[in-house]
């Protein structure tokens, strides 16, 4: 048992320390901010109400009442994290309808402090499953899931985006969760999810290092890494926006913004499929296409992405010509 609760206060040391980070993380959004710090902490609060449940376990009847209020609160918070998780990464308009459906789970539980449905505290202070238990892990399963289809959708917004990382880090909180439901002598839920948080924080803020929020491409220290760590030969193409600055000066930054997102949009379009799209600069870009997929004729690219900027300039006059460079 000393294991037990030492791990615990690991768990909830570790996430009041990832939390801390979180809050002072310049790369993240506060959007980002805001909800990894509630999850962390929620995770850390999970696992003490957890650890100090099983402590009022079986203890003086008198404890009786404080037990089923720790119980209600770990039962409660546990799905809103992967809500917290999913929102720090990504907008959803049904946010409301999310959290308006937890806070009916949470009035369920609360209910169950008196009914014992789902859980109950009997008259010896001994904590049991009610007969509908199992609407607490379809809840949690379900907003796993949520979880795993916000982190995939980020991910797909970037190249590179490593679905199969993603989709490992979401087995591992799955695992953890059907273990301690098959054997709640194995506690390892709040391991889990704060293993899992801490993974998914690490891919984030990777994501963020490589990436261009503005067009979603990669960025110069990702063009930089690719270019040093090549062995072998590939095809390089660099574009630039021809009379960019004039463009800024004359319809403003913002249409400027625009224009870069076309592009970026236009190349991931054109050459995504056989290689990497990078904006190395202000008004320039770069593709790096891997050898493995050399088969492509350059040139037909090349005309292909002229003619959709053509198509791109005709639907809007004011859309800036690109030069185009290439080498293997």
């Amino acid at each position: 048992m000393k294991i037990y609760y030492a791990s615990t206060f690991l768990i909830a040391f570790a996430m009041l320390t990832l939390a801390t980070f979180a809050s002072r993380n310049t790369i993240l959004s506060e959007q980002s901010r805001k909800n990894s710090v509630a999850a962390c902490l929620l995770i850390g609060l999970g696992a003490m109400m957890e650890c100090v449940g099983f402590a009022l376990n079986g203890a003086d009847p008198a404890w009786r009442i404080p037990h089923m209020i720790v119980k209600f609160v770990e039962l409660s918070v546990t799905p809103f994290i992967p809500v917290l998780i999913a929102h720090a990464f990504m907008q959803n308009k049904a946010r409301k309808v999310i959290f308006a459906v937890l806070g009916i789970h949470s009035l369920l539980q609360l209910s169950s402090m008196h009914f014992g449905f789902l859980f109950y505290v009997d008259a010896a202070n001994v904590y049991h499953h009610g007969s509908a238990y199992f609407i607490y892990y379809i809840v949690l399963f379900l907003t796993t899931l949520y979880w795993l289809y916000a982190v995939l959708k980020y991910g797909s917004k970037w190249q590179n985006n490593n679905s199969y990382t993603l989709i490992m880090i979401m087995i591992l909180v799955l695992v953890a969760t059907v273990v301690q439901a098959i054997d709640n002598e194995i506690r390892v839920v709040w391991l889990g999810l704060g293993a899992g948080l801490a993974l998914f924080y690490i891919y984030y803020c990777n994501v963020a290092l490589n990436n261009d929020p503005l067009t979603l491409l990669l960025n110069r220290h990702a063009f930089e890494a690719k270019v040093q760590s090549k062995a072998k030969h590939y095809g390089i193409l660099f574009f630039d926006i021809n009379n960019f600055k004039t463009i800024n000066d004359t319809y403003g930054h913002a249409y400027g913004d625009s224009c870069l997102k076309t592009i970026g949009e236009l190349l991931r379009a054109v050459y995504g499929e056989y290689g990497y799209c990078y904006r190395i600069g202000g008004d320039e870009f770069c593709v790096i296409a891997e050898e493995k997929q050399r088969v492509f004729n350059i040139e037909e690219l090349n005309a292909k992405f002229t003619r959709i900027l053509k198509n791109q300039k005709e639907s809007d006059p004011r859309c800036p010509s690109v030069a185009v460079g290439y080498a293997f």
